[in-house]
């Protein structure tokens, strides 16, 4: 099939390059550019990017009803027999696609992905008093995408109720943004909160307040992740401690708050119900004296 006839909003087998071995994903194509030689597809709930160069071979997807066995010399026979569908159990490695979160390797196991991207982290920043802060990311070489754009630490004038002014332009905000790859994650927790996907709001509220966020950040943190969470069976989700958002993304401010809050939600969205060690969250914390708050999240 040519690229540039594939048609968007349907669903396709696609087989990519890749430097060890070739793989195949099934994917829903969501845009095609023929000008840049580009096709945007959604696998799970992320977009990715990649350039006709990067595919072998597109088909469109026949759906089956399989019954799975697997052979000794790793071959599927599909059950019954009214469709013979040989697959491969491939260890998909080394993929680099363009994505939401730039060109970075994720890797893939049976059609499962694994990324590695922390979405939307924004700081709020609450002085006792009109103060001029400089907020400096520990790995800027990690972040994808930066408002107002990152290319020195940010220096902003800010307010008690939370309003910022860039020093260098006089743009105002509300909040700083970045977004980038992680270095430390927990793809398999053994410990968070089952949650039905018709609970989120409920419990998002009462975790996020233990937390010590405040009501509108809250609000804007459930607008943001609710659509991600609500229309699914069951979410396992699992709050990251201090120290490991520390270590994925040191954060340098000055002049130094008094108190730091910091929330890092992991979550993977579930057909049914699994067992886990419920989570004990820290005692909620009190704001004193100069207050930062940071709230993000990411799919494990």
């Amino acid at each position: 099939m040519k690229l540039e006839k594939v048609k968007v909003n349907k669903k396709y087998r696609i087989k990519f390059k890749d430097e060890k071995k070739p793989f195949t994903i099934n994917a829903v194509i969501v845009g095609n550019n023929a000008e840049e030689n580009a096709l945007e597809f959604k696998f799970y709930d992320d977009i990715y990017k990649c350039q006709y160069s990067d595919i072998l071979k597109i088909q469109s997807l026949i759906k089956f009803k399989l019954k799975m066995t697997l052979w000794t010399l790793g071959v599927l026979i599909s059950l019954p027999v009214f469709a013979f569908l040989g697959y491969r159990f491939y260890e998909y490695k080394n993929c680099k696609i363009g994505s939401s979160c730039g060109d970075y390797t994720f890797s893939l196991r049976y059609g499962r992905v694994s990324l590695g991207c922390v979405a939307k982290p924004i700081i709020y920043l609450y002085p006792e008093k009109t103060t001029n802060v400089t907020v400096t990311l520990g790995y800027p070489e990690k972040a994808i995408h930066t408002y107002p754009k990152y290319n020195k630490p940010w220096q902003v004038q800010a307010e008690p109720n939370g309003d910022l002014m860039d020093l260098n332009t006089g743009r105002h905000y509300y909040a700083l943004y970045w977004e980038g790859k992680k270095s430390v994650s927990t793809s398999n927790p053994t410990e968070g909160f089952i949650v039905a996907g018709k609970d989120t709001i409920s419990f998002l509220e009462d975790k996020l307040d233990q937390l010590g966020l405040t009501e509108r950040e809250a609000n804007e943190f459930i607008v943001y992740w609710l659509p991600k969470l609500e229309n699914v069976k069951y979410n396992l989700i699992r709050f990251q401690t201090l120290s490991e958002q520390n270590k994925n993304m040191p954060l340098d401010i000055t002049p130094t708050p008094r108190t730091l809050i910091r929330v890092m939600m992991e979550y993977k969205n579930l057909d049914k119900l699994i067992q886990v060690k419920e989570q004990v969250l820290p005692q909620k914390p009190q704001r004193n004296g100069f207050t930062v708050v940071e709230w993000g999240g990411t799919k494990i």
